[in-house]
Formats: C-alpha cells, sequence, structure tokens
C-alpha cells in the first residue's frame, strides 16, 4: 500500500481524532495533489488501487475505508465552524468532499450510499434502530436539510429530536398510569382525538375478547 494512503488511513480510523490532526491534513492534502484517490500502486504488491473519485476513495477499504462518511462530515463541519486550530482545514477538506459529491451523477451517489460498510446492530435500510449514528445516517440520506439543523445553536439540538421531527421516531407519551380520566386526558392533550379513538377501539376489542374467554 502507498505510504501516504496507509497514513492517512490510520489516523482516519478515528474520525473524531482525525479531524483535529494536522498530520492527516497533510497526507490528505498529498493524496489530493497527486491524485491518489483515483489511482494508487500498492508498493507490496505492486497490484493497483483504483477508484471512482474522492467519495468512494474515502469509503473504500483499500482506500480511507471510513465506516461512515456522513458523520467524518459532521464532525468536520462542527471543526470547520469553531475556533480549533485545525478550522481552517476542516474547512478545506470538507469543500473538497462537496466538490467532489457534486460531480457524482444523483442515482451513482445513491448506489454508492447503498453499499457503505456498516455497523452489524446499524440496520439503516430495514428500518431499525434507534442509535445516534443510526439516526444521523438516515437523517442525511433521507432529511439533508434537517441534519445540517443538528448541532449547538442550531435548531435541533440532538439527532433525535430531528428526527421526531422527520417522522423517523415517534415518540411516545411518558404516562403515570394511575387514575383513569387524568391519564385520559394526557393521552388527549400529547396524542390527539384521531389516536385516542384508535386507543379506545384497540382497548375495547381486547377487553370484550377477554371477557369471551
Amino acid at each position: 500500500m502507498s505510504f501516504t494512503v496507509f497514513s492517512a488511513r490510520s489516523i482516519a480510523h478515528d474520525l473524531e481524532s482525525a479531524v483535529g490532526e494536522e498530520a492527516f491534513y497533510f497526507y490528505m492534502r498529498e493524496i489530493i495533489e497527486r491524485k491518489l484517490f483515483e489511482k494508487y500502486v500498492d508498493d507490496v504488491n505492486g497490484e493497483v488501487k483504483q477508484f471512482a473519485g474522492l467519495v468512494d476513495f474515502m469509503t473504500n477499504k483499500d482506500g480511507l475505508g471510513v465506516r461512515d462518511l456522513h458523520l467524518f462530515e459532521k464532525c468536520l463541519d462542527v471543526v470547520a465552524r469553531s475556533s480549533h486550530s485545525m478550522s481552517n482545514n476542516a474547512l478545506w477538506f470538507k469543500t473538497q468532499i462537496d466538490k467532489a459529491r457534486q460531480s457524482i451523477p444523483q442515482e451513482k451517489e445513491k448506489d454508492t450510499w447503498r453499499f457503505l460498510p456498516r455497523p452489524a446492530h446499524d440496520n439503516v435500510m430495514d428500518g431499525q434502530g434507534n442509535s445516534r449514528a443510526y439516526l444521523l445516517r438516515r437523517l442525511a440520506r433521507d432529511r439533508p436539510d434537517l441534519f445540517s439543523e443538528i448541532g449547538p445553536g442550531k435548531r435541533f439540538k440532538s439527532a433525535r429530536a430531528a428526527a421526531i421531527e422527520a417522522g423517523i421516531i415517534t415518540p411516545f407519551p411518558s404516562l403515570q398510569l394511575k387514575e383513569p380520566v387524568p391519564t385520559a386526558q394526557k393521552l388527549l392533550a400529547k396524542k390527539g382525538k384521531g389516536w385516542c379513538l384508535q386507543l379506545l377501539e384497540a382497548l375495547s376489542e381486547l377487553v370484550l375478547a377477554d371477557e369471551a374467554l
């Protein structure tokens, strides 16, 4: 493997540290200037490694091997907007990724997203899971407008809040089930008439079925 690519990958393995490491940006500038993100020769076996572009290089196991590119970009964005000493470097690299993505046809980018490696527990395509990583991936894919509004001083303080707005998560009211009347009033206030009527119908069916046994 190219020493430059190997060095960049070693740092990028911990994405939160990578975006604050000067060495990471040093190697990425060399990779971009020498266009190693398009093709490089493995120093060990002489094999030629080729990629469709910077985005493919970053997610490919023979490139940087970034497991979650959107989360990586989110970290870049945080550093770029901060007073961190690497803010200018982070902004530069984020710009490079944006330019690379703009050159990818929309359908091809969807295919690239579909085959991104994912943790075993992160069932994004199966519509399951509620971890922060899962929610960030879903929002980045389905609601990038809300994804960009997550963070300090922005519209959403958490990925969960944005996911609720996007309809990815359906919040359930937390109630102390004591007296029926106040409990019903809280449900009505939180869920609305339509939901409560459905609940009433479901409860009636369950009670009648239990009495018939």
